[in-house]
């Protein structure tokens, strides 16, 4: 696409200059009969020199002029065309994510379940054939095998879970960052509180580098005057309860200016 644009544009500029030719050369002068030449022709021929010379300068700026266009529309392109391609990027890693989590979680249940099965038919075949004593060792063995099994797989389940509230923190990071850029200010905000969230979840709402960025992307939300709903209020306030001390005047002025602001 990038190359069929640039082609266009080339194609466009010599097509302007296909009627853009130089100026013709100086012709020779007429003279009077007496061989001088003469005041009036020589006045009118560099008047008409002069303005042939401006009809081309003014055709060579517009080719110019068309040639910058084509250049900022390929750049205005192929940045729209990135900014898609990370947002599709992003949305595929979470949604991977969480069917990876669901199927682990679906996988490990139905483990357990067959391998739980397969025991209990096992425990009752012996119980039928031996004494209390095999019976009482199975037992044992079975306990063993189920809780080494159940141990294996809650670890899996649990790094799994830890690694999901990572990918929503940057999840919302970046879809708050796209309605930034697009002037949608009310879900940007809405985002940026549950980016906080997900950041007390990992276990960054300690980093006031993390904190203050987003601090400062509320605040300035707030002072173009966009009005904010209770229930963002609310878990704002929540969140901004265990923010770094260091943070503390930005966590005072961003309370104020929630109040200040109307309501939803």
């Amino acid at each position: 696409m990038l190359l069929a644009l640039l082609a266009s544009g080339l194609l466009m500029s010599q097509a302007h200059m296909k009627g853009t030719s130089p100026p013709p050369p100086i012709e020779q002068r007429q003279v009077q009969s007496d061989g001088s030449p003469s005041s009036s022709d020589e006045k009118a021929f560099l008047r008409g020199q002069l303005a042939e010379m401006r009809d081309y300068d003014q055709r060579l700026i517009a080719t110019v002029y068309w040639s910058l266009s084509g250049v900022f529309l390929v750049v205005v392109v192929v940045a729209g065309l990135n900014l898609f391609a990370n947002y599709r990027v992003y949305e595929r890693e979470r949604d991977s994510l969480r069917n990876e989590v669901a199927a682990q979680a679906k996988l490990v249940h139905s483990e357990l379940e067959q391998r739980f099965h397969k025991l209990s038919q096992s425990l009752v075949a012996t119980e039928q054939e031996n004494a209390d004593d095999l019976k009482r060792h199975l037992i044992g063995e079975i306990k063993k095998s189920v809780t080494a099994e159940a141990q294996q797989y809650s670890g899996q389940i649990h790094s799994a879970h830890q690694r999901l509230p990572e990918a929503l923190y940057r999840d919302t990071e970046f879809r708050a960052r796209y309605y930034e850029s697009k002037n949608e200010n009310y879900e940007a905000f809405g985002l940026w509180i549950e980016n906080l969230e997900h950041m007390k979840e990992v276990g960054w709402l300690w980093s006031d580098m993390h904190v203050g960025d987003v601090l400062k992307r509320l605040m300035a939300i707030l002072k173009k005057g966009q009005s904010i709903s209770y229930t963002f209020q609310k878990r704002l306030i929540k969140v901004l309860d265990g923010a770094p001390p260091v943070l503390s005047t930005e966590v005072e002025l961003l309370k104020a200016l929630m109040n200040n602001v109307p309501r939803l």
